[in-house]
This record gives C-alpha cells, structure tokens and sequence, in this order.
C-alpha cells in the first residue's frame, strides 16, 4: 500500500525525469510509477491480497491502452487478471477464518517477541505444521511447540541464565456474531464476519468425570471446551498480518451443550 500511494505521486502523462533513490535509477516520472505500480503487483499477489492487486491491474491497463500502447503487455495483465480471479475464486482462498497465535517464552528473544502473544493471519490453507516449519528456521535454537511448556519448562525459561527458548503455537478462531440475515449476500457476510477483526478465542477439549465416581467418565465427557478469549491492538483480515494480543481473558468451561 506505500507503494501505490507513492505512485500516486506521480503522472503517467510526465516525461520530467526522477532523480535516482529507493533502489530505483533516473528515470523519466511516467516510468517510475508504473515500475512503482508493477512491484505493488507483485507484492500484493504474493500476500494473497488478490482484489488489491486488481485494482492496480486496473491502472496498467489504462496507462499501456492510453499512454504507452503495447498489446503484449495488456495481454500479460489480463492474464495476471484472470489468474488473481481463480485465485479468488479457489476453495482455499475462501477458507478466510484461519489464524493462530504465537506465545514467546524465554530470555533469548528480542524485546519485540520476548514474552508476548501475537496473532497472525493465515495465508489460505496454513496449517500449524507449515508455520511450525518456519519458525524453526527463523528461531534456530528454541523449542517449538503445539502444546504450552509444563512447569519444569516454565522454570528453566524464567532463568536467564539457562539461554533456553521456547515457542508456544494454538489456534485460534475469530469471535464473531452468529446473527443470520438470509437477505445478506455471501461475500458481504464473509467480509463482515471475518474482516476488521480485533477479537478471538481459542479453545481446547477437556474431560469432566462424574463427582460420585472419580473413576468413570460419563458418556459426554469429551465434550466439554475450555475458552479464551483474546483482543488484539490492530484489526485482522485485512492488511495486517500479525497483531499483538493486548488482552486475555480468563479461561471459561462450556458444557458440552453451549460447545455446540
């Protein structure tokens, strides 16, 4: 989004050059924003934020119909154009309720990470395991794990002399109203439900036994959740990708009828 508002500084009908800067050479005005333009392209694709890059397709074409007539370019972007609609379009990238959080533990880490929460958004189908992937490569050295550390873990972690790092990864959901409108469209009901999203939960199973008989389960035992309940400083599902947890709530036990 800098990108494009930086291209907005400029004319597609200005042939006074810019000096060189920001990795770009001298460079005629018209040039330099629609390299400007072309790398937004590019970046906002790759962020799977596909209707973004749409709208800056909309003005290449209009500058390579009007400004600079070349039709194997406007060819290039139609097909960029087609290929952001599929993308759009694919059951992966309609799947828009997908995050997790992240908890840093330990005295290794940087002040930005070391002893916060964060939430990130997902990019389509991101399972845990990918981003488990990646934050052993990015944290060489820490612990990373689907499971919070126990209470050995926790004392070694407090120590700051025992250099040891652990990384806490949970899903979570957005927690939004479940108020159906029938006359509502889908992609309007997406979008209000899973968009400028500052509020999630997370949630876990647990078992109850029955009080009178410590040794036997009851028959919906393994229904019952326990809740948290997170804010988070910027809105989700947008164009942040990650946001520190400013809140936590204290854990809640549903039963197994409001588990469902």
């Amino acid at each position: 989004m800098t990108l494009v508002e930086a291209a907005h500084a400029f004319s597609f009908k200005s042939r006074e050059l810019v000096a060189e800067g920001h990795g770009a050479p001298e460079q005629p005005e018209r040039i330099r924003k629609r390299s400007i333009l072309e790398k937004s392209t590019q970046l906002f694709i790759k962020s799977n934020f596909f209707e973004k890059a749409l709208n800056v397709l909309d003005f290449l074409e209009q500058y390579y119909s009007n400004d600079c007539v070349n039709y194997e370019r406007l060819s290039q972007i139609y097909d960029q154009r087609a290929n952001c609609f599929e993308l759009i379009t694919g059951t992966e990238r309609n799947v828009l309720n997908r995050f997790y959080g992240v908890k840093f533990y330990g005295e290794t880490f940087s002040d930005y990470f070391k002893g916060q929460t964060f939430i990130f958004r997902r990019d389509g189908f991101f399972m845990n395991d990918q981003m488990m992937r990646e934050l052993t490569e990015k944290f060489t050295g820490a612990k990373i794990s689907p499971k919070p550390p126990d209470d050995t873990e926790l004392a070694e972690l407090n120590d700051p002399n025992s250099g040891k790092s652990f990384v806490y990864i949970f899903n979570v959901k957005p927690d939004t109203s479940d108020v159906f409108d029938f006359r509502e469209t889908p992609s309007s009901f997406m979008a209000s439900h899973f968009c400028d999203v500052s509020k999630f939960f997370s949630e876990k199973p647990i078992r109850k036994r029955r009080p009178a008989d410590a040794e036997k389960l009851n028959e919906m035992a393994e229904w019952y959740r326990e809740i948290v309940r997170y804010d988070v400083r910027f809105p989700l599902q947008g164009m942040v990708r990650i946001s520190p947890i400013i809140r936590t709530g204290q854990p809640e036990i549903l039963s197994p009828i409001n588990a469902q």
